[in-house]
């Protein structure tokens, strides 16, 4: 849980910066409204976050000698990608009215298997196995199924497109929030 909202805390912080920022007025007034809302760190926290739903089919085989058994599952489950914005570093400019920000690369936050939906649709014996009476192993294969399919999700979500695509998600939310305030933004990925 405190993973999940390091990026919204990092984010605050960046939205914070930047309406703190002297230059903005030559009133020494101070504002009794907040700088920002809770409710507006959620909205563009949620954008800096990348879902990423995915289906695919798997199949897990146990093969001996005389025969076997296969399995085949539906696989339901989704990945959450974000950027660490706690770990960016931010320097504003106020002459020139611009904000640079250096973020560190994308990672997975999390990877899940959705239980509920993901779906045995096919168990079979083959071969001298489809005489045995009783369990032939097939928990034992329906649990390695279920393992290789999380696997499976974890590196569809790690593939170099869907780490881009967190990228690009990133500086969209960051640039609107810098423009919307008048300000440039010059944004730079930190190396991996």
């Amino acid at each position: 849980m405190i993973r999940m909202l390091l990026p919204a805390l990092g984010l605050a912080l960046i939205v914070a910066l930047i309406l703190a920022m002297p230059g903005r007025s030559s009133s020494s007034v101070v504002s009794k409204t907040p700088l920002i809302t809770l409710e507006e760190i959620r909205k563009v926290a949620d954008l800096v976050m990348l879902r990423v739903p995915l289906q695919r089919i798997a199949e897990a085989r146990l093969d001996g000698f005389t025969g076997g058994l296969t399995v085949l599952l539906v696989v339901h489950g989704e990945g959450l990608i974000a950027t660490d914005l706690l770990g960016a570093e931010i320097k504003i400019d106020e002459r020139a009215r611009t904000v640079s920000v250096v973020l560190p690369p994308p990672r997975v936050l999390t990877c899940r298997l959705d239980h509920r939906q993901t779906a045995i649709v096919h168990l079979s014996r083959h071969g001298a196995w489809m005489l045995l009476p009783g369990p032939a192993g097939e928990g034992a294969l329906i649990e390695r199924a279920f393992r290789d399919a999380q696997n499976q999700l974890r590196e569809a979500v790690s593939a170099p497109e869907k780490m881009a695509a967190a990228r690009s998600q990133a500086e969209q939310v960051l640039r609107r929030v810098v423009e919307q305030r008048g300000l440039s933004l010059r944004l730079s990925w930190r190396a991996q």
